[in-house]
């Protein structure tokens, strides 16, 4: 059988492409708790002091929240679900772990979602992992974020008071008090609020998304807790969905706000200076749940993941504006996250519903042709090396070894021929700190 020149580059090249694309970043399900609730939100933070993430729950339906403890580094996986008990007046809604009083351990914030305003809760840690309740406020909230918002270099609480139409802010008085205010005029039923300095003055401002009409605004910190009218960001119909995030989208060091409404995912960039551009589509078409970005696949852009009712997905930043959509599992997911379970220094995907489960980040190469002729470039050498061996060895090609050697060499053609990639660090969740302390 004769073999032609270039029909043996396009067959080398093929195989180049299959070596060093192969396969989804994610393995296979790993099950954290098959029979838990059913879960509403999610955050992850070190609970025990560890140096391992562990993932903190929340289940409105089940009226529970409570933390996995990781032992993944320890070769022993997630332990049972630990149950902090509630306050009967409690219907939790919303979960975060934040270190309200500083003291170096994580705390538990809950809040409650009803038509009534019921009370926010800290329960703070002892650092072993025990926590004791303290009531701070009363209100009805979706979603909150937590920073020094007064500038008296403690920790105060921003909220979405969702039946009340108001964004609110509760200011730490100290001694574990807290004192309630309205931040400003509300979007109509907010539903998600995070606090970033967007206009670059050092001090924290609030942005926040409503609900039916769907509009994303700011509200500018003026210092000493007073913060200025609403600002539209969006009039755009980004009506229902409750993902809001902070990630920095396009790795230039400013937060951006990732957004997640009814059927469309989209970013909005922030300039640093208080203004933003329109939304930059990631997907339209999928009913997500909510979302979570992260450089999944170590190319330096940014990556997505997300859950609807019946699947979950990724999507692979292809460096162009445009993503490619993948199925990672016909299973749906209420709540998403992207961090480093395992200590491996890649972001994992977390998904949780009626149970909770995670993915294994295998460092994948980019899941898609159009993502992988996006996200390396291909040196000359990649080219001329097959060319050049099979012209020395096309006149002994019927000597059996040197077939097996060419197709191995042709083979490792994809590990040393590519130029190096930028890895680029996100602030604020986009790039996962390591879960295993360094282990």
């Amino acid at each position: 059988m004769r073999f032609r020149r270039p029909l043996y580059l396009f067959a080398t090249l093929a195989l180049q492409f299959v070596v060093a694309y192969g396969g989804s970043p994610f393995g296979e399900k790993n099950v954290i708790d098959s029979a838990g609730p059913s879960v509403t939100t999610v955050d992850v933070a070190d609970l025990d002091g560890d140096g391992h993430d562990d993932v903190l729950v929340c289940s409105y339906n089940d009226r529970q929240v409570g933390w996995y403890r990781n032992g993944l580094c320890e070769g022993s996986g997630f332990e049972p679900l630990k149950t902090i008990v509630l306050s009967t007046a409690a219907s939790p809604y919303y979960v975060s772990g934040e270190d309200m009083d500083r003291d170096g351990f994580v705390d538990i914030l809950v809040g409650s979602y009803a038509f009534e305003e019921l009370p926010f809760y800290i329960y703070y840690n002892d650092g072993t992992g025990q926590f004791s309740e303290v009531s701070i406020v009363n209100a009805s909230v979706t979603s909150w974020d937590a920073g020094d918002m007064d500038g008296d270099g403690d920790m105060d609480v921003v909220a979405a008071n969702y039946f009340f139409n108001e964004i609110v802010w509760f200011r730490n008085e100290g001694g574990r008090t807290f004192s309630k205010h309205t931040l400003g005029a509300s979007v109509s039923m907010p539903v998600a609020v995070v606090l970033s300095d967007f206009d670059g003055d050092g001090m924290l401002d609030a942005a926040a998304k409503g609900w039916d009409i769907g509009e994303v605004v700011w509200y500018r910190n003026e210092g000493g807790g007073v913060f200025g009218g609403v600002q539209l960001i969006s009039d755009r119909n980004n009506t229902y969905g409750t993902g809001l995030h902070l990630r920095d989208m396009n790795n230039d060091g400013i937060l951006d706000l990732l957004v997640c409404s009814g059927t469309s995912t989209g970013w909005y960039q922030s300039f640093g200076n208080g203004s933003f551009n329109g939304q930059k589509e990631i997907q339209d078409g999928m009913s997500l749940n909510n979302v979570d970005a992260a450089d999944v696949d170590g190319d330096g852009d940014m990556d997505v993941v997300g859950g609807t009712s019946t699947e979950v997905f990724s999507f692979e930043n292809l460096g162009n504006g445009s993503y490619a959509v993948q199925q990672v599992d016909a299973q749906g997911a209420n709540a998403v996250f992207l961090r480093d379970l395992d200590g491996d220094g890649r972001a994992d995907f977390g998904a949780l519903m009626d149970g909770s489960w995670w993915y294994n980040n295998l460092q994948g190469e980019p899941i898609s042709p159009e993502a992988a002729l996006g996200g390396v470039e291909w040196s000359p050498f990649a080219i001329w090396l097959p060319c050049t061996c099979w012209d020395i060895l096309k006149p002994n090609w019927r000597v059996p070894y040197l077939k097996a050697l060419f197709v191995a060499v042709s083979g490792m053609i994809p590990l040393i021929a590519r130029r190096p990639q930028l890895h680029v660090a996100a602030s604020r969740g986009g790039m996962p700190k390591t879960a295993c302390g360094g282990k």
